[in-house]
């Protein structure tokens, strides 16, 4: 069962708004992607905070580990369906569109723990968007418990497949104003 993960839920501070609600697509940017990922996988959650006020139609998944960042939303949808494979994808990617969605999919190695993209001729993962086998999960949540959580440590120590990506656009975080400025003036 691969299911969908849409992480939603962080803090923004650098950005100084909700990117979550962030229009690239003509919609807020959890929407777009909850959208994207429902034609694709067989369940799509959102992870979210509970004052984001998400509708229960996506599906929120709220925080459920003491520490914040993209690990904690991941584990935290894990830990409701502890059997499914999760594709995720944070909202702070406005070139996550279907093409990659359905590379990542086609190109899933079912023998390695995860599949993700690495910008072509980078020696760094790019964490997300990926996709995330059940045992790879398990093996972040005890990664958790002896380390920092992050996603590139983990990854680095793992059975990985990796897509090499050559549009830098594609991979581009939208994290603050300036960056915001910049990705629509190009687009």
């Amino acid at each position: 069962m691969l299911t969908g993960l849409v992480l939603a839920g962080g803090a923004s501070r650098r950005m100084g708004t909700d990117k979550a609600f962030l229009d690239f697509h003509q919609k807020p940017q959890y929407q777009y992607l909850f959208d994207l990922l429902k034609t694709c996988t067989d369940t799509v959650m959102v992870s979210c905070r509970p004052e984001q006020g998400i509708p229960q139609s996506y599906n929120p998944v709220y925080d459920a580990y003491d520490f914040g960042g993209p690990v904690n939303g991941i584990l935290s949808a894990w830990q409701m369906m502890p059997d499914a494979a999760f594709l995720v994808v944070p909202c702070d990617m406005p070139g996550v569109d279907e093409i990659m969605i359905k590379t990542l999919i086609s190109e899933w190695d079912l023998k390695a723990q995860i599949t993700y993209f690495q910008l072509a001729g980078s020696s760094f993962p790019e964490p997300l968007p990926s996709i995330w086998t059940p045992e790879a999960l398990r093996a972040l949540e005890a990664f958790c418990k002896t380390s920092q959580p992050s996603l590139v440590n983990f990854i680095s120590q793992k059975a990985i497949h990796t897509i090499h990506e050559k549009d830098r656009g594609k991979l581009v975080n939208i994290n603050t104003e300036a960056a915001l400025k910049i990705w629509k003036d190009s687009n």
